[in-house]
């Protein structure tokens, strides 16, 4: 009889540790994907300071994605590591703060916004017929192939003349600007870009001299290179 009542004892000690057990694993699962009790998602967080006019590519190695609370995540936050892939960071991003698209040129700046130059470059704008100026569709840190057409002796030249430059803004900041980034002056479109020196040399002189067209790059594509059409080879 004592020898039953013992198994007895022991085989109730089991089912009650087997039951603590499942109540733990239970909770855990519950407070799983929450900080202190919140709900969280992942997001990607720079794990350092991101200068202005960084590449994403070049970022990448800044940031990594961690659980943040759902309250704190932007509705603009980057979900891939290679959602940018082609764009630059268009303002510093600081050790800590969630990576968003709108850092990359994702979303359209508020007018009068600060232009953020990356290093060795200057801003350098100017007014564009809407159609050569892919009318409302370049938005800040986007990339622009430029097109110039330029008279070279008895004939006339039309040539890639720079590819994958960054655009810092579509209207200036001192101007107000309408929903479509498409300002007065006859309803030109105004374009900041980040030139180098040399680059700003090519771009003025082509203006002053020929006219400009530009091409919106997909992001993620690589800088492109041709070798210019002539009345000669154009329907080669």
């Amino acid at each position: 009889m004592q020898q039953t009542r013992s198994r007895t004892i022991v085989v109730a000690g089991v089912v009650v540790a087997l039951l603590g057990a499942v109540m733990v694993f239970a909770y855990a699962r519950s407070v799983t994907g929450r900080i202190g009790g919140e709900a969280t998602v992942p997001a990607f967080v720079a794990t350092r300071d991101i200068p202005a006019g960084t590449s994403w590519e070049g970022a990448v190695a800044s940031m990594t994605q961690r659980s943040v609370p759902t309250t704190l995540k932007p509705a603009s936050a980057v979900t891939s590591s290679t959602q940018m892939t082609g764009r630059k960071s268009v303002r510093a991003i600081s050790k800590g703060e969630v990576v968003t698209t709108a850092q990359f040129g994702g979303v359209k700046s508020a007018p009068g916004a600060g232009l953020e130059i990356p290093p060795g470059h200057n801003a350098v704008t100017m007014s564009i017929s809407p159609p050569q100026g892919v009318v409302h569709y370049v938005q800040k840190g986007d990339l622009v192939n430029i097109f110039v057409t330029l008279k070279q002796g008895e004939g006339t030249l039309t040539k890639l003349l720079l590819s994958n430059v960054q655009v810092l803004a579509n209207q200036p900041a001192s101007q107000a600007a309408s929903s479509e980034g498409v300002v007065g002056g006859g309803g030109e479109v105004i374009l900041t870009l980040a030139l180098t020196p040399d680059q700003a040399e090519k771009v003025i002189f082509s203006k002053e001299n020929g006219s400009l067209y530009f091409g919106l790059v997909r992001p993620g594509d690589a800088p492109a290179s041709t070798g210019g059409r002539t009345a000669q080879n154009v329907l080669n």
